[in-house]
């Protein structure tokens, strides 16, 4: 058995903040006194302790709003003793914010104590984000939060004003990190540090986990992952991973899917090579690869992945348990073909993509030269093998991002593009309007975003 995880007693620091600050009110209603204090870490983050003496308690949480307009509700844990504990996040930064317990006890709710702390200010290293005033329709837009990266930096936790309200990374690895998600048990949240262009046998890539308060809980190496990864409700860890091979005498990189079990077991689950047949020439000598995948979904329901190959212009659907190839989508393949339109409607050197009930968004980030990056909408009929480009988005003026980007439909049939090497990131109606642009300033860019309508629902 391989050890999955490496537990580290070490705490995560963008900048040496100050030490925490903490405040305390006395009991009123149900619950004993309630105390505050903001995590030395990232001082937007807020917990909250008190203790509850009824026997008949069937929940905890705490209510924290902000003269800023932001309520949300933080789920609380209590052992048997009645000590109680949440963990509040979403907040920005030098902000005043009220904190209330709230007991639930069958279908009553009961107010308790009462506090009030501000919080601390973001560490000055981090890359400014601009909110585009001109492009802002708080009405049409959607709102919420976005998990992603900033690159080099931090993974970040953005609110819909663009402010950052978290932020973590593992000290000891201050490379780049291209994804940013929570855990599928909400207590922590998932970091992916690499670096595409290093030699063979460099130093390993790094998984790891950061508790909400920036606590760096965990980490996983491995030498070969790269791009994305996804936590399966199992909380087994599924990376994308480099599968070198030598091919008549010449070592080419293709890729393959890693699981890693939570009892640290790891298993292949697929590789490129047992479906793809590689041609020489294909393999870019900079980095030795050939498939270049950079995505990776898993479908719960279906029990399958759906991964991203850039190189070869595609997105393949693999069965988990058998490791079957179940289609295969893009230009030059048989599985689907377009029923109307031409070959210059399919996506080329994709990143990014989200499958919808009866389609999928792709980020297009266009073809070699090609300036303009580009969102793309298909519909699927897997019986009849066909597909039709039924919407795209294109910049204007054109965006090119050779790099990552990322494309998210919303519930109100928006869309959330990440414009990831041109530092930007819009949200555009189904008639292509813009209500909503954030841009990082110069020097930095984005990696892959994920979109949470609050920071407690299930990820």
């Amino acid at each position: 058995m391989t050890p999955r995880l490496r537990v580290v007693a070490q705490l995560v620091c963008w900048m040496p903040l100050s030490a925490m600050l903490s405040c305390a009110a006395d009991p009123s209603g149900v619950g004993g006194s309630l105390e505050l204090e903001l995590s030395e870490q990232i001082p937007t983050v807020i917990t909250a302790r008190w203790t509850e003496a009824g026997e008949d308690v069937d929940g905890v949480a705490v209510d924290f709003e902000t003269d800023a307009g932001l309520m949300e509700r933080a789920p609380g844990r209590m052992d048997a003793q009645g000590a109680c504990e949440a963990t509040l996040v979403g907040v920005k930064p030098d902000t005043e914010v009220t904190v209330r317990t709230v007991t639930l006890i069958g279908d009553d709710e009961r107010e308790g104590g009462e506090a009030t702390i501000t919080t601390g200010a973001l560490p000055a290293a981090l890359p400014r984000i601009t909110l585009d005033g001109e492009r802002h329709d708080p009405s049409r837009a959607s709102g919420g939060y976005l998990l992603t990266t900033l690159m080099p930096g931090p993974a970040v936790i953005l609110d819909a004003d663009g402010d950052i309200v978290w932020w973590g990374q593992d000290p000891e690895q201050p490379a780049m990190v291209s994804r940013l998600r929570k855990s599928v048990d909400g207590e922590s949240m998932l970091t992916l540090r690499w670096s595409l262009f290093r030699p063979s046998g460099a130093e390993p890539q790094t998984l790891t986990r950061i508790a909400l308060d920036g606590t760096i809980l965990e980490t996983h190496s491995n030498a070969t992952a790269h791009h994305d990864f996804v936590e399966l409700p199992d909380g087994t860890l599924a990376l994308l991973a480099s599968d070198l091979q030598l091919f008549d005498g010449q070592a080419v990189n293709g890729d393959k899917i890693l699981e890693i079990t939570p009892d640290g077991d790891e298993r292949q689950a697929w590789s490129i090579w047992d479906h793809k047949t590689f041609e020489p020439g294909q393999a870019n000598p900079l980095v030795e690869y050939w498939s270049h995948c950079n995505a990776l979904d898993y479908d719960a329901g279906l029990e399958a992945y759906t991964i991203s190959s850039r190189a070869l212009d595609e997105l393949l659907r693999v069965d988990r348990g058998s490791g079957e190839l179940l289609w295969e989508l893009g230009v030059e393949l048989e599985d689907f073909a377009l029923i109307s339109g031409d070959d210059g409607d399919w996506f080329h050197n994709q990143h990014q993509f989200q499958l919808l009930d009866d389609g999928i968004l792709v980020f297009d980030n266009g073809e070699d030269g090609d300036a303009s990056a580009r969102v793309v909408e298909y519909t699927l009929d897997q019986a009849a093998g066909a597909a039709e480009l039924v919407w795209a988005y294109e910049p204007d003026p054109p965006l090119s991002v050779f790099a990552f980007g990322d494309v998210h439909r919303h519930p109100s049939g928006n869309t959330l593009i990440t414009w990831s090497g041109a530092g930007q990131m819009d949200e555009v109606t189904p008639g292509g309007e813009v209500v909503w642009r954030i841009n990082v300033e110069l020097g930095a860019t984005l990696g892959y975003t994920t979109w949470m309508a609050s920071l407690y629902d299930d990820p």
